[in-house]
């Protein structure tokens, strides 16, 4: 009987060992070529359809003890549901039940098999002949390959051989590409059975034997009770705090402090530009002396008229110098108290135009320092004041000061996408000369014992409580 095989395959045993060989690398190399198992398969039946001269070849992999169509030669892509790729996959499964080729109609030099799902296979679908090869790695079954033809010769036992010689260099791949398409899960339950069925029985034995004294022990470890802390993330801040703005429209004159800088009371922060002010002084220190020349003046002539209308203009001018002399006092801006400047940077802003009011400089006091916490709204209910606790900062992460919290705000209030309650804590015996406003860390509040089951389950089943009232209440 005429039957096509790759160059070289029935040239004679030896030439056509080195044939399948080749044959073999060929299609692995062009498997390998493609990331999942679908597009490595719809390439291997696609070579072995044109070089085998076959309508269709069918590609299958055994899931779950059946097997599944996952290519077709030509790259078509057909439902697993269809009609076609159920009867495929059962012809596929009939192979592999018997664990051997399955060629349908038989030659009569082969061995009699089961043939019904294959009959049924060319009856359905005008398949002429019809040739199943199930790949297997060791003992276990990894899938199937199906071959057509519609019309020309039948498949007999010699041609069988010779893919199963090709077959059993896929099969490995095959099982790998599978494995690797499938999820994490399924691979570590696979690595699982594989593993426990590797053990001798009387291990097997004693793990049955134990495994209900690892359950019990387990489930008492879930009532042993531990310190439940709440976490939540900290802001250091001064208890006060106080702007400094611009007293006047003006411009900046000179700037002596940014932020982070320490000052007393008293420093000068900035200045302001004073030179039309100095002149409006000197403008009404004239004007002082003249008024209280004239009413020198009035009071020699003894005329009283003079001497009142004097009177009244040199303390009009001398309120007019006052109120110039204060203005010139506020374009000195000085710390109203021994603190830090946390906020204002204006070195880059000298001879800038200034409005009234505008925010200049922020100043905390060092020695006056609060916690901000924001606790998730989650354990809010844990949180009490007078709770005690700790907290680590960023820049000092092996050191923990105590803390007390004072108050938590009764609203909460949206902070990267949740909401928190923000609680306001007291640091206790914390050394000053190590905390700066600004600092940011985490803190653990003590919120008592609980069973460790509690512990590691109370956020979920909090939320499974929500959802069942959304959904059912």
């Amino acid at each position: 009987m005429d039957l096509r095989l790759p160059p070289g395959l029935a040239d004679g045993p030896g030439l056509a060992a080195r044939a399948a060989e080749r044959f073999s690398l060929h299609l692995l190399k062009a498997a390998l070529g493609q990331p999942r198992l679908a597009a490595s398969a719809t390439a291997l039946a696609t070579e072995m359809a044109r070089e085998w001269v076959c309508d269709r070849v069918f590609v299958g992999v055994v899931e779950r003890r059946f097997s599944r169509v996952v290519a077709l030669s030509g790259g078509a892509a057909m439902a697993s549901t269809q009609p076609l790729m159920v009867d495929v996959a059962r012809a596929m499964d009939e192979a592999l039940d018997q664990g051997a080729h399955v060629a349908c109609p038989q030659q009569p030099e082969e061995r009699p098999r089961v043939t019904r799902a294959h009959a049924q296979l060319g009856q359905r679908h005008g398949m002429g002949a019809v040739l199943t090869v199930p790949l297997f790695v060791q003992t276990q079954p990894v899938g199937a390959l199906l071959f057509e033809r519609r019309s020309g010769p039948f498949f007999d036992e010699a041609w069988a051989q010779q893919v199963h010689a090709v077959a059993s260099v896929l099969a490995p791949m095959l099982q790998l590409q599978a494995e690797r398409d499938q999820g994490l899960l399924l691979r570590g339950l696979r690595h699982i059975t594989s593993r426990w069925r590797a053990l001798p029985l009387h291990h097997r034995r004693l793990w049955l034997a134990g495994a209900p004294l690892a359950v019990l022990a387990l489930v008492g470890l879930m009532f042993v009770p531990l310190e439940h802390d709440v976490a939540a993330a900290s802001t250091l801040q001064g208890r006060v705090q106080r702007a400094v703005a611009a007293p006047m429209d003006g411009y900046l004159k000179a700037v002596h402090v940014r932020a982070g800088d320490n000052v007393k009371a008293g420093d000068v922060l900035a200045e302001l530009v004073d030179d039309d002010l100095r002149l409006e002084q000197r403008r009404r220190q004239t004007e002082v002396i003249q008024h209280e020349s004239a009413y020198g003046d009035a009071m020699a002539r003894q005329d009283r008229g003079a001497l009142v209308l004097a009177e009244a203009r040199a303390a009009e001018a001398r309120a007019q110098l006052g109120l110039v002399e204060a203005q010139l006092a506020r374009t000195r801006l000085v710390a109203p108290f021994d603190g830090q400047v946390i906020a204002g940077d204006l070195q880059q802003q000298l001879a800038a135009p200034l409005r009234r009011g505008e925010l200049l400089f922020t100043l905390t006091p060092t020695r006056e320092l609060r916690l901000l916490l924001q606790v998730d709204e989650r354990d809010s209910a844990h949180v009490q004041p007078g709770q005690k606790g700790a907290v680590t900062f960023s820049a000092l992460p092996s050191q923990r000061f105590e803390l007390v919290v004072e108050r938590l705000s009764p609203v909460a209030q949206a902070a990267d996408g949740r909401n928190v309650f923000e609680a306001e804590a007291q640091l206790l015996a914390a050394p000053q000369d190590l905390l700066r406003p600004g600092m940011q860390g985490l803190a653990q509040l003590q919120a008592g014992r609980q069973p460790l089951g509690w512990l590691l389950s109370h956020h979920i089943t909090d939320w499974l409580r929500l959802q069942w009232w959304r959904f059912v209440a």
